[in-house]
């Protein structure tokens, strides 16, 4: 992961509160056949035991929240969400979906500051000593990560996909 820069001025001042306060749509949740047939890493998932039927996060998009989001650090169409772990969640080590557009470039942007307990992991490296609006971009959606909240506050992170950047 590269560090582009901090851009907590692009985070409404109302987004943390209202991210704490809402539950947004529930993941992996009752994924159907298909998707975990159709998807490695839930079927690799599955196979060891974890329950796809469960809720282990939540994520929010733009539909899930009042206020917008526009991350001034892209020049491309973008797509993003929240991940919302709650202490006890946890994202098992998986590899995005690829996407239909061969030219995207991926990033991550944590919306607290660091906490023992929040845990980002992707390939071999746990990533620390972040701030609150810190952009990191990883260009490989294939790169095997994870996630978890082992700590005793939620954790709130940004995840962008910009598709097309010139």
């Amino acid at each position: 992961m590269k560090y582009i820069g901090n851009y907590i001025q692009d985070i409404p001042s109302k987004l943390i509160n209202y991210l704490l306060n809402n539950d947004g749509q529930p993941r992996p949740n009752n994924l159907s056949k298909e998707a975990i047939n159709a998807y490695d890493t839930y079927a690799k998932g599955q196979d060891v035991g974890y329950d796809l039927s469960a809720t282990y996060w939540h994520i929010f998009e733009s539909q899930d929240i009042p206020m917008e989001i526009i991350p001034t650090w892209t020049i491309g169409k973008v797509h993003w969400w929240i991940t919302k772990m709650m202490p006890g969640d946890m994202m098992p080590m998986h590899e995005d979906p690829p996407t239909l557009e061969h030219d995207c470039n991926r990033f991550w942007m944590p919306l607290q500051d660091y906490e023992t307990g929040h845990v980002f992991i992707i390939n071999d490296k746990l990533i620390t000593n972040y701030k609150a609006g810190d952009v990191f971009a990883y260009n490989v959606a294939q790169d095997n990560h994870g996630a978890a909240n082992i700590g005793f506050t939620p954790r709130l992170v940004l995840q962008v996909t910009e598709f097309n950047p010139t």
